[in-house]
């Protein structure tokens, strides 16, 4: 069986902007371009989901969220450098936990952020 494995391509906060936006980072600082980026991935995803940078050079923390239930779901962690598919990978894994949990606590249907 063949097992393809990826480059590191996001190197850093700069490479995650980019990657999540597909904009330039210009003169954004760091705290700017996380601000960004947690709003175009809570936006973007079904459940809205957490994110958060512990430092510039990561990791970097995502979990999915429920509206109504008290905390997050459990975080997927990934540190620099990691591939482009392993941050999408991290990204689809924590919004699917959350809309597990909003239909396991609020049955199926509109998920509400």
């Amino acid at each position: 069986m063949w097992k393809i494995e990826f480059e590191p391509n996001i190197r850093g906060y700069k490479d995650l902007f980019k990657e999540v936006t597909s904009s330039s980072i210009d003169e954004l600082g760091y705290k700017e371009c996380m601000a960004q980026i947690s709003k175009v991935l809570f936006d973007n995803t079904d459940c809205g989901i957490y994110f958060h940078s512990v430092s510039e050079d990561g990791p970097i923390i995502l979990a999915g969220r429920c509206l109504g239930v008290a905390g997050h779901c459990s975080p997927h962690e990934l540190s620099y450098p990691f591939s482009s598919d392993d941050f999408w990978r991290i990204v689809n894994d924590a919004d699917n936990d959350g809309v597990e949990l909003w239909n396991d606590t609020h049955g199926e249907g509109e998920i509400r952020k």
